[in-house]
């Protein structure tokens, strides 16, 4: 009578997936098991203190689905919906108790620009140009009520230094001083005046005079 040979059937997480599966079974319970696919693999794996991967093969170990949220109805009030735009997505989505993506994708189908779209790109008045680099930009971004983002973004554009307390200040420029700004390069105006390079290159930014160019 022939031998029928036997039949190995290959794991479909191949032989390294077993043993991953394997090196962690005291933590697969059937308690841990049946939380597979109810919370994101990396939900999870943080639980457990393992990593990601060993929840993954052991999730296909035991062919279960990944977890799939379900998103949550939500009802806009009058009062929400005229929020939008008016503070960034993460603050609205916290004070209504939603996620951040439920608060983006509504204000996409509204056509409603980001609040951090609207205070980088709002002109600057030549009042909040003077006052770019006085300060930190947390604090001129504080002061102008605008992001942070926006205040260094302007001040780059402008080519203005960022502040430094090191620097020494110069409070009080007389209109002779303002004449003098463009007229020779920074560092000679610097002399003249008894101040630092970075504040005569900083004032004259700001009031949008031209570098010193020798013709």
């Amino acid at each position: 009578m022939a031998r029928t040979k036997k039949q190995t059937i290959a794991h479909p997480l191949g032989k390294r997936g077993q043993e991953l599966v394997l090196e962690n079974a005291s933590i697969w319970t059937q308690e841990i098991i049946d939380l597979q696919g109810t919370m994101p693999d990396q939900a999870l794996a943080g639980r457990l203190g393992i990593q990601v991967g060993r929840v993954i093969h052991a999730r296909h170990f035991h062919q279960l689905p990944p977890f799939k949220s379900t998103p949550l109805r939500i009802t806009w009030s009058n009062k929400s919906l005229k929020a939008i735009g008016t503070m960034s997505d993460a603050n609205l989505a916290a004070h209504m108790g939603v996620d951040r993506k439920a608060v983006l994708r509504k204000r996409m189908q509204l056509g409603i620009t980001s609040y951090a779209a609207t205070k980088v790109w709002k002109f600057y008045t030549h009042e909040e140009i003077k006052l770019i680099g006085t300060d930190s930009d947390m604090k001129i971004a504080k002061l102008l009520g605008r992001t942070v983002g926006s205040v260094q973004v302007k001040r780059r554009d402008l080519g203005i230094p960022p502040f430094n307390r090191s620097f020494k200040r110069k409070e009080t420029w007389s209109f002779k001083e303002i004449m003098l700004l463009g007229s020779a390069p920074d560092h000679a105006i610097t002399e003249k005046i008894g101040t630092t390079t970075a504040v005569v290159s900083r004032k004259r930014k700001q009031h949008e005079i031209p570098r010193f160019r020798k013709d």
